[in-house]
């Protein structure tokens, strides 16, 4: 019989979860998509719901683990990826295609162009995915094998089984090669693709958010007069006409000789510098018209910053107590440890204390991913921005939380390795996926992990050193108009 206590944090999180994404999108939503775009809302709160209960899943594992009153719990995992695969390979890029279609073409028109184009990235997935499952869709998973000599003295053994007959009992290690199921294969292809998320956006994100958050406090706005203000405003308009004359000017050159990368290139930087010159603007209205703002804001910016900095400080000491120090694996607990006390003394507590641990994974990939969108250009940025975030914004950065979900489960299950031990999932991330032939490699040696950590230390290095090289605001206007 499943504890009545679980049930009642169960409801409670899933209430906590329906209204904190509810109020974040009427929060955030652009004036423009108000009482408008009712599908792509549902499929954001949705897709947003589905992967933070994903996560949320496994310390409701972890309570669960030894009950055998209860339905199998691998299912409900395999049920809750299957569901992110769907949403993220399907429902939502079908939504941005159909969101992004003209508005005067008729319905059956932008269905059929909303769904050619999902066709061909969910061709594209399953193709990759049945050949590498086909072809070398194995797990090969290391086994002890015992046996005695002196009992079994007319077996044939391996040369390399060496076992003296003095011995009793002997043990070798042996590799047991067995086909794996589709559904684990599709599993591990997603966590694999969304480890590349992880790694890259989540690991500039870890330092880049709080980071920002105390520079946000210390270049927070101040009030200035009216001559300041109207020299400010010159300056913005002129840099406003710059942006309009430079856009013209590269659609004249891109008319005359078409380049598609370059063009791509150019479009994601125009869009940062329009974001940028939008964000120059709000501030000057801030430090004008509000005279500097709500004075709480930044000072609650300087709080998110530090708590932000000890979680990232947190995680990146958890990574290196429980997997590149192996001789320190049972005992170096640290996070493992702290979650078992609250969830002993409350289950409330410790899954509130996970969640916030794994939750802001999932943030830290949405800021390295914008962070990286306005340094090098090879994507387009979709910010998150209070009352101005438009709708494809939203289904672009769902995908993205969609698709890190899976890694997220996986990158929980190992480093709060004793919190998570004998689980479902455990069985199914430790035992099966990371000894699949191929990917193996990537976990075996730790790669992720140490490029995550790369990633890491030096977007901590680049946010400390570069505000003390420059006097200026980084990621200005000027700045990215000189580079083009």
């Amino acid at each position: 019989m499943v504890d009545p206590m679980l049930i009642v944090v169960a409801v409670v999180m899933s209430l906590v979860l329906i209204i904190g994404i509810g109020t974040f999108i009427v929060y955030m939503q652009h004036p423009d998509d108000k009482n408008t775009a009712i599908f792509p809302k549902a499929v954001v709160f949705l897709g947003l719901f589905l992967a933070c209960a994903t996560v949320l899943l496994l310390p409701f594992d972890v309570a669960m683990r030894g009950n055998d009153n209860i339905p199998d719990m691998g299912r409900l995992w395999y049920a809750a990826f299957i569901s992110i695969g769907i949403f993220a390979l399907v429902i939502v890029p079908y939504t941005i295609f159909f969101y992004e279609t003209d508005e005067d073409d008729n319905g059956f028109k932008r269905i059929c162009t909303a769904l050619g184009w999902t066709s061909i990235s969910v061709f594209v997935f399953a193709m990759l995915t049945a050949i590498l499952y086909l072809t070398i869709g194995y797990v090969e998973l290391p086994v002890n094998v015992e046996y005695a000599p002196m009992l079994d003295a007319g077996v044939t053994k391996p040369d390399n089984w060496g076992c003296p007959l003095k011995n009793s009992l002997c043990q070798n290690a042996a590799t047991v090669k067995i086909r794996t199921t589709a559904a684990v294969y599709i599993l591990a292809m997603l966590s694999f693709f969304g480890w590349f998320l992880m790694l890259a956006f989540g690991g500039i994100g870890m330092f880049s958010l709080p980071l920002d958050l105390i520079n946000a406090w210390r270049t927070r706005p101040t009030p200035i007069n009216v001559q300041e203000f109207s020299k400010k405003k010159l300056e913005l308009h002129s840099k406003t006409q710059s942006l309009l004359q430079l856009g013209k000017e590269m659609e004249a050159k891109f008319s005359a000789r078409p380049s598609k990368r370059k063009e791509r290139q150019f479009t994601n930087k125009f869009k940062a510098m329009v974001y940028a010159l939008e964000s120059e603007y709000e501030r000057l209205m801030v430090c004008y018209k509000e005279h500097g703002g709500n004075p709480i804001v930044p000072w609650f910016k300087l709080f998110l910053g530090v708590m932000s900095l000890a979680i990232s400080i947190s995680w990146i000491v958890q990574i290196i107590l429980v997997i590149f120090m192996k001789s320190c694996e049972g005992k170096c607990t640290f996070l493992s440890h702290i979650f078992i006390q609250l969830n002993d003394a409350f289950p409330l507590f410790g899954t509130g204390a996970y969640g916030a641990f794994s939750f802001y994974l999932l943030w830290a990939v949405i800021k390295g991913c914008m962070k990286f969108g306005m340094r090098f250009f090879l994507i387009s940025i979709h910010p998150m921005k209070v009352g101005g975030t438009m709708m494809n914004s939203f289904l672009f950065n769902t995908g993205m939380i969609l698709l890190a979900a899976t890694s997220v489960v996986q990158f929980c299950t190992q480093t709060f390795a004793s919190y998570a031990r004998l689980t479902a999932v455990s069985q199914i991330f430790v035992s099966q996926v990371q000894y699949l032939v191929f990917l193996s490699v990537f976990y075996e040696k730790d790669v992720f992990y140490y490029m995550f950590m790369a990633f890491s230390l030096l977007s901590l290095a680049y946010g400390v050193i570069e505000p003390m090289c420059r006097k200026k605001k980084p990621e200005t206007l000027d700045e990215m108009m000189s580079r083009v």
